[in-house]
């Protein structure tokens, strides 16, 4: 794999960005890379930034052999989003990024060449992605998510410190959800609609957020919109266990659905 730190400039956000990348790069002892570059958006959770996967996990190691470019922006605390404070964080990921890969990489990949998959906030993110933008992604992977909506956001009401992160909610997304920043409801619209990406839930059964992402879990079940649930015994928010989930969601992204 060769791996790129790029730098640039951002209309949507309007300061520079960085967006680490892998892409595909055959080793002289590997096989041919056959077919056409497939390209994964990974995403970071709250409290890191674009180099989390790259430095917590063998990413680059599973990614050999692999005809994958690996695509990850930074939105700091963000929720990919277009904030209420005026980040334009869901233009800058959904949209303008898609665009300056094609510009700077030359990769402009069919949508059944094309993912999302992201932990805990990312894992919102790459949900969203997959709801708003179902013309362009085919799967995504949701690891531990943060399934924002009003069943995660009334969890934070006790202590000093879930007061805090509810107001970092409001200045985010608003004294309420727009139904586009609701992964419920993003959910229930994209399953009444013709294209329904593929996807891959999993989590660890000893995680903080295992109870409402459980819960969205079910709402898809009554929207009738298949996908895959996977709860991991002994497993926490870390990173010992989205490392551990990785090979699992690359292998299946190569058989996913288009």
């Amino acid at each position: 794999m060769a791996f790129l730190e790029l730098h640039c400039y951002s209309e949507s956000l309007r300061h520079q960005v960085a967006v680490n990348v892998l892409l595909p790069q055959r080793h002289p002892w590997e096989p041919e890379l056959t077919g056409d570059t497939r390209v994964l958006y990974l995403l970071h959770g709250l409290g890191d930034d674009h180099t989390g996967w790259a430095r917590l996990t063998s990413l680059e190691r599973y990614c050999m052999g692999r005809n994958m470019a690996v695509i990850m922006p930074s939105v700091f605390r963000g929720f990919y989003t277009d904030t209420q404070y005026g980040a334009r964080y869901w233009q800058y990921v959904s949209r303008e990024l898609p665009s300056l890969v094609k510009h700077f990489f030359a990769l402009d990949p069919r949508r059944e060449d094309c993912f999302a998959a992201g932990l805990s906030m990312g894992g919102y993110g790459a949900l969203k992605l997959a709801f708003l933008r179902p013309e362009r992604f085919c799967a995504a992977a949701a690891l531990s998510a943060a399934v924002m909506g009003e069943l995660f956001r009334s969890r934070y009401s006790d202590t000093e410190e879930d007061k805090e992160m509810a107001r970092e909610f409001g200045f985010v997304f608003g004294d309420a959800f727009a139904p586009s920043d609701d992964i419920f409801s993003a959910a229930s619209v994209c399953a009444s609609g013709p294209l329904r990406p593929a996807l891959y839930l999993s989590v660890g059964a000893d995680d903080f957020i295992r109870e409402p992402f459980f819960a969205f879990h079910k709402h898809l079940d009554a929207l009738g919109y298949a996908h895959i649930w996977q709860e991991h015994p002994g497993h926490a928010h870390t990173w010992d266990y989205w490392d551990s989930c990785l090979p699992r969601v690359l292998d299946w992204f190569e058989g996913a659905p288009g």
